[in-house]
């Protein structure tokens, strides 16, 4: 755990330095990146608990298994059953930059994409979103559970 801490303290100093050294557009693009890493490892916090849990509702952040240093953040997440299949979804407030970013890091997934209106964009088909995610919002949803 202290290695996380470490390291979670390293790359805040690397970043800052960046912060220092590049143009404000760089900066932009940094700090999009630096919160679309920050969005992807709590996703994938969420999806682990998820696979090992399979139950409904809200996992509490002291749940997860987050470096240090990543204990507020501005992301949301829901396991509900829809039909006969458990979900999870993890969503929260993105610039376009960083939803970008999300979807490079993720190679282009097509379980992550925006709220447009109750639809998730995405590179595959559009999917229907439910009410407790506000619009605007990037979303990722995983099938945790269903029928075999």
């Amino acid at each position: 755990m202290q290695s996380l801490a470490v390291g979670a303290i390293m790359i805040g100093l690397i970043f800052f330095w960046m912060m220092t050294v590049y143009e404000p557009s760089q900066r932009d693009q940094l700090q999009a990146e630096a919160v679309a890493l920050n969005f992807v490892l709590y996703r994938n916090a969420v999806n682990r608990y998820a696979f090992e849990h399979k139950t409904e509702g809200s996992v509490p952040m002291a749940e997860l298994a987050l470096p240090l240093g990543l204990s507020s953040m501005p992301w949301q997440n829901q396991i509900v059953w829809e039909g006969d299949e458990l979900r999870c979804y993890v969503f929260g407030p993105a610039s376009t930059e960083v939803i970008t970013a999300v979807l490079r890091l993720l190679r282009g997934s097509a379980a992550v994409g925006w709220n447009n209106n109750g639809r998730m964009v995405r590179s595959g088909p559009e999917h229907a979103l439910p009410g407790f995610i506000a619009d605007r919002t990037i979303v990722s949803v995983i099938i945790v559970d269903g029928p075999l």
